[in-house]
Order: structure tokens, then sequence, then C-alpha cells
């Protein structure tokens, strides 16, 4: 497989072109219609483009100085919240949270941690109680990045206190300025304001606001961090001695393009089984392919030293 960049005179790389002379000072608003916030998603939120196709959107609009602010400064959003909402949430959902995420007009923080459930996340005590069409919530969450600046949350409450700790959790989208929610600044000792404390004191969200099944917000809750990845392409080296790919036994060879979760590459990549993706491991996931690469195992002095008693 040839993965060297296509020439100057690639079609992709004049329509590209073209665009950029028509839309010299892009928008996000501008990015977005023309699919290339997520070229990598399918159309009407992106162009469906392969790895390759994402490296040339990516090494073009780096030509032209061209930013794609929004997902900077909206990491949250595009980043976790676009893609669980086009994985489980319904068409209303799509239509009315989707074109602002990408266009940057509308912020996003993630309401996950809690402060008495340390690491194990699966405990969170924060509750949503079901009263006709509506959710009450009750609880707190802490270190919410970018709170104070936010329009809309991701949060994961639990719903059902019956069942195991991981089934009894759904997932919402709660409006910042919803009656009830509060926070609380965290200042650090550089005075930078960046993390809050959430609060949720008899919070009435509508059940359009839960996004997926009631009870599914765990597997939802997983698939949101793996999303937290580059959306275009990374090149790894992996041709050392040594390095060996599970999937083909294979030891050696040249610089690969591996492609990172992406929604276009699941459709494609990792839809049956996993592939090898030249020397690297490509294990399906929720969103696509996700290619890692596997260093040597280093033995343990003790595992040395045994294997040395044994001879």
């Amino acid at each position: 497989m040839n993965f060297d960049m296509p020439a100057d005179d690639d079609p992709r790389r004049l329509e590209i072109r073209a665009w950029l002379a028509d839309h010299p000072n892009p928008s996000n608003a501008d990015l977005h219609a023309a699919g290339y916030i997520v070229p990598h998603w399918p159309p009407p939120y992106g162009l469906g483009a392969d790895p390759m196709h994402q490296l040339i959107i990516d090494d073009e609009m780096k030509r032209a100085g061209v930013g794609r602010t929004s997902n900077v400064t909206n990491a949250i959003g595009v980043g976790w919240a676009a893609p669980t909402i086009l994985l489980a949430g319904s068409e209303w959902q799509k239509e009315r949270f989707l074109p602002p995420i990408f266009d940057g007009t509308e912020i996003w923080c993630q309401l996950f941690s809690e402060p008495d459930a340390g690491s194990d996340l699966a405990s969170l005590g924060t509750r949503a109680v079901k009263d006709g069409d509506e959710y009450v919530i009750n609880g707190s969450k802490i270190w919410t990045s970018g709170a104070h600046r936010s329009q809309f949350g991701i949060l994961i409450a639990r719903t059902d206190p019956e069942v195991a700790k991981h089934k009894g959790i759904s997932y919402f989208i709660v409006p910042m300025d919803t009656p009830g929610v509060t926070l609380s600044p965290i200042v650090d000792m550089t005075t930078a304001h960046s993390f809050n404390e959430t609060h949720f004191d008899d919070v009435r969200l509508h059940e359009k606001y839960r996004v997926g099944a009631e009870g599914d917000g765990w597997r939802l809750a997983k698939v949101t961090p793996q999303t937290n990845v580059s959306h275009s392409l990374r090149r790894v080296r992996c041709g050392e001695p040594g390095r060996r790919c599970r999937t083909c036994s294979q030891s050696s060879g040249p610089a690969v393009a591996c492609p990172m979760p992406t929604i276009a590459s699941v459709q494609r990549s990792c839809s049956s089984s996993p592939k090898c993706c030249a020397w690297a491991e490509c294990a399906p996931s929720v969103h696509g392919c996700t290619a890692r690469l596997l260093a040597p195992r280093r033995r343990s002095k003790r595992s040395r030293e045994t294997s040395t008693a044994k001879r």
C-alpha cells in the first residue's frame, strides 16, 4: 500500500483550493456547511472522507492558514457529545444540537466525575428520578472544565438504584441555564478559573433530553472517551526490530498511516472483524478502527533472572 501524500495536482486538493479561494477567511459556519469540520463523518455533517482525503484536507487547511477553531474551543462538543448523539440520539437531538456544535455557536462541557465517586465512576450518586415526562435531578459533579462558558453539558446520572451499578445509569443532555443548576468555581493556585463544581438541586429535565434508552448510560459513557481523539490521521513508524503485530505476526516494516477512530471508517474497516494495518494492530471500536503501535514487551528483572537460572 502507498501512503505517500498525493501530488499537488490531485483533484481533491484542487477542489479544496477552489473552495478556499471563494472563502478566503471562512468562519466555522462556512467550514461546517462545506463538511470540513468533521470531514470523516457521513453527509450531511461531513464528506465521508477516507483517511487519505482527511490528510489532504488537513494539509490544504494548514497551507492556507485556516484553523477549524470549533474543534479546539468546543472540544467536548465536537469530540465527545456529537459522536454520542449521532450514535444514539433522537432525530430531534441530531437536528437541534449537531449544527451549532460544529459551527461553534454552542459550547459544551462534561458532567461525569463526582466528589464522592473517586475513580469508580459507576458508583456515581447523582440521581435522576422519573416524574411523568420529566426527570428530577439531584447531586453534584466535580472538575467540570469550562462549565461557566458552556451552554450545554453531557450528564450521566443514576435512574435505577435497584440494579447493578453499571446498568442503572442514563445519559442526558443538560441545558446549563436550567433552573436548579448552579456552579461553584474552582480556582487553582495560579488564580486561573478553568474548573467548577456543578450542583443539581431538583433540576427538572424533559425526557427528550435523554440520549438513548434509559439504563444505557454506562455504554454511552464508555463510547464518549473513545471519541476524544484526533479526527484525522496519525503517522506512526513501527519498523524497529522487535515490534510485532499480533494480528499478522510480522515484525518489521516501513512507516504507515493508521486511521484513528472515525465515524466513516467504522463502515469500512471494522464492520466485521479486526484487520491488520501493516505494522499496527487494528481493533474494532464503536466509532472505527483504533490503530495502536505495539511496542516490544519488556521482561522484568526477576523474569530475566529466573530464565537465566533455569538454563
